[in-house]
């Protein structure tokens, strides 16, 4: 009798199965962790480089729109008419003026109950010789000899009454101790409409203030590439 073959029926193949070590855990965990970190340093890098470059452009901002009317030619003007008009110009030489010492005081910054040395900011009322009302009245205008100026002083360069040179502050970057001592010891009023001479201070310029502008610019738009690259997937293998 003749037999008839039959083939087998084919075995499924099955694939080894790969059986991981007890170390594999582990060292997946390993690798995961240094990019975990790396992620959290460059996420709070990024964030501060968005803070800084914002305080930068406002800053620039800032300092161009304060300085806006500071022309670096100064404009001269007797004590008498400062009294009478303000000048556009922040940038003065106030002369005829009389330094009135006996009613001078300061302001220093403390730290503990002590005082911080070389904050001391002394204030000096100028008065006109020539108005009928004397001491009696608040001055129209007060020289501010901040530390610097006075080192200058010490070093023997005195103050010329004659021909006062400097920078009349705004309310904006009056300090607000001086505000509220200016206010208890002249009066609200008096305190606003007074001019506050910077001594000393030379105008800074427009460059200073446009470097912080670029330099904000700058931070921002690094700080705007790296955001993009860490929200950006990562393929894994």
């Amino acid at each position: 009798m003749q037999g008839q073959r039959q083939d087998a029926p084919p075995i499924p193949f099955r694939a080894k199965a790969r059986l991981a070590s007890p170390n594999t855990a582990g060292n997946v965990a390993r690798h995961h962790a240094p990019s975990q970190l790396r992620g959290i340093v460059n996420g709070r890098l990024t964030s501060y480089g968005w803070v800084i470059g914002f305080a930068l452009l406002v800053a620039g901002g800032y300092g161009l729109w304060i300085d806006a009317d500071t022309s670096p030619v100064p404009t001269r003007i007797g004590i008498g008419e400062l009294e009478k008009r303000v000048p556009g110009n922040r940038n003065l030489v106030v002369t005829g003026g009389l330094l009135a010492t006996n009613e001078a005081f300061a302001l220093w910054n403390t730290r503990s109950g002590t005082t911080v040395e070389g904050t001391e900011v002394n204030f000096i009322p100028v008065r006109n010789p020539e108005s009928a009302s004397g001491t009696n009245a608040p001055p129209r205008v007060l020289l501010r000899i901040g530390p610097s100026a006075m080192k200058s002083i010490q070093a023997g360069h005195p103050v010329d009454p004659a021909a006062l040179r400097g920078i009349r502050t705004t309310q904006f970057t009056l300090h607000a101790k001086a505000k509220a001592l200016l206010a208890e010891t002249y009066g609200g009023a008096a305190a606003k409409r007074m001019l506050i001479l910077e001594y000393g201070k030379e105008a800074n310029g427009p460059w200073r203030n446009l470097g912080f502008l670029v330099g904000g610019i700058v931070v921002l738009g690094l700080s705007f590439g790296a955001t993009g690259m860490l929200r950006r997937p990562r393929i894994t293998a």
